[in-house]
This record gives structure tokens, C-alpha cells and sequence, in this order.
């Protein structure tokens, strides 16, 4: 039975490569007709993403990092595709997540654990080393920082779409490099109906045809790695 709620073709991002689209774009949605256009709320965040200096995590196939509010913090532990494959069908789960109050730190000993924990779920116990131990050597590497103004898109059929204006900086930590970015992100919250799936499809097709809206097919923390390489 198809999944009407988890359908890869709800969500997409795109780089915007003019400011001025990127200022314009929520003028444009504001005109569509049969769509009204909705403020929602304005949000800064910053993610910052661990790793040890022998790639530990990376070659092992997981990501971990940081998301930090101003009240709250989220640690986050993501498996590639490679170690979610290895999974139970049944209890397959990509990324595990722990909230953690905005003062505490990662190496605190309840976060380690939580960290060690999901480790070994992937594994079953069969990594031969102190965990704890490696992850006490964790590092910041790359930090995401994201401006985030949010609005909501009603189509007068009953289809709705969030959609995220996100201003990026992007910066290595181990190499001390920025990179700023333009992305806008679009996701179908309502039931993915024929209909529904149809009119989201038209709906970014018509912002297309406006803007200059590159596909963004990697994540943000794929963006830092590749954008912050080199100095400009």
C-alpha cells in the first residue's frame, strides 16, 4: 500500500543564485492565483558537525551533529544509506535524535552515552575499541548557520506546502573558510494525493519559470564540505 504521508517527490530544495530572486520569490507566490500565501514564524539555527581527526565517524558511515536554538539543542546521530540497508525492515531508522538543554555540552557523560548507544545499534556490539574513549576526541569541523524565514502555501483545493527562505553561511572550522548560500526549501505537508502531488508539481514549476532555482540534490552538510574546500 502506497505511503501517502513519506513520498520523495514532497519535498525540494534549490540554490537561489540572485539575491533579488531570492527577495522577489515570496512576492511571486503572493500572486499565484487560487494560492493564498502565509507568514509563519522567523528562526536562526546553527549546526555544527563533529568528527575526530582520523574521520572515525565518516568511515564508519554516520553523522553526527549539533543543532542549536537559542532555548534548546539537539543532538543528532544519522546513518548513511549503506548502514540502513544493514537494518531491520521492520525498526529501520536513519537518524536518532536527543534534545539537550542550551547550556549543556556533547561531551557531557549522558550525551557521550546517548552518542555510544546508537553506535551500537548499527553494530551490535561488535566495534572493538573504547567508543567513549574515541569520542571523547570529537572536534567541530564544519558549521551551518541558517536565517530561516518560514511561510505556508494553500492552494484553494486543499493543497498545502511549507516553504523555508534559508540565508546559509557555511564555515570550516579546520580551515577557517566561509561560504554563504541561497536555498529555497519546499515541502507538501497535506496527504500525498494524485491531486496533491500534481499541484505541488506545478506549483514549483510555475516559481521555475520566474526565478533562477538551481536543484540542490545534496544536504547542507554535503554543501559545507564541498563549497568550503578552498579559499575564493
Amino acid at each position: 500500500m502506497e505511503n501517502l504521508y513519506a513520498n520523495e517527490d514532497s519535498s525540494r530544495s534549490y540554490y537561489v543564485q540572485k539575491k533579488s530572486d531570492f527577495d522577489r520569490a515570496h512576492e511571486i507566490m503572493h500572486l499565484m492565483p487560487s494560492y493564498a500565501f502565509y507568514d509563519k514564524d522567523k528562526l536562526d539555527f546553527t549546526d555544527v558537525y563533529y568528527e575526530t581527526n582520523d574521520n572515525f565517524l565518516k568511515d564508519m558511515g554516520v553523522t553526527l551533529r549539533v543543532r542549536k536554538f537559542k532555548t534548546k539543542q539537539i543532538i543528532s546521530v544519522k546513518y548513511n544509506d549503506a548502514l540502513i540497508e544493514k537494518q531491520n525492515e521492520i525498526t529501520r531508522q536513519n537518524i536518532y535524535e536527543q534534545e539537550m538543554e542550551a547550556s549543556d555540552s556533547l561531551f557531557s557523560q549522558d550525551n557521550l552515552l546517548f552518542v555510544e548507544d546508537k553506535l551500537n545499534v548499527i553494530f551490535g556490539g561488535k566495534l572493538q575499541m573504547d567508543i567513549l574513549h574515541k569520542l571523547r576526541q570529537l572536534k567541530e569541523v564544519y558549521l551551518v548557520k541558517t536565517k530561516r524565514k518560514s511561510y505556508e502555501v494553500v492552494h484553494n483545493s486543499g493543497l498545502r506546502a511549507d516553504v523555508f527562505f534559508d540565508e546559509v553561511l557555511y564555515t570550516n572550522r579546520l580551515k577557517s573558510i566561509d561560504y554563504s548560500d541561497l536555498i529555497l526549501e519546499l515541502n507538501m505537508t497535506s496527504i500525498g494525493t494524485k491531486i496533491n502531488k500534481q499541484l505541488f508539481e506545478e506549483f514549483v514549476n510555475k516559481l521555475r519559470e520566474k526565478l533562477i532555482l538551481i536543484p540542490m540534490e545534496e544536504s547542507k552538510y554535503e554543501a559545507a564540505i564541498l563549497y568550503t574546500r578552498f579559499k575564493k
